[in-house]
């Protein structure tokens, strides 16, 4: 059945692709009203807002790597498996990455 698994690989990858790219806008709305600074409550600890911005921006790279993961120029078949599945293991990489980078407290600079 490769039409429907087609289909449902498509469906995960858009899903999930969805998913991150909103929890990404979700950050990015903390990221700016923290900006604006309108809303009468104690700011955000800069380093909470630094991890959002972090997390918003890794977030919306995922997403995006899943979207175009649904593409059909990433549903051929190599010799070791299907190409889309390399781009669905790509999003450990980028987080691992992304999160690495965060600086520490008492770091400087």
């Amino acid at each position: 059945v490769p039409g429907l698994a087609d289909a449902s690989s498509v469906a995960y990858a858009l899903d999930l692709g969805g998913m991150f790219l909103m929890q990404g806008a979700l950050a990015y709305l903390v990221v700016r009203e923290e900006k604006t600074s309108t809303h009468g409550q104690p700011p955000l600890h800069p380093a909470v807002v630094a991890r959002f911005r972090n997390v918003m921006k890794v977030d919306l790279l995922i997403g995006l790597v899943f979207a175009v993961s649904a593409l059909p120029v990433f549903w051929v078949d190599t010799p070791v498996g299907f190409l889309r599945f390399y781009l669905w293991g790509a999003p450990f990489f980028i987080a691992s990455v992304g999160f690495r980078r965060r600086r520490h407290p008492g770091q400087q600079g």
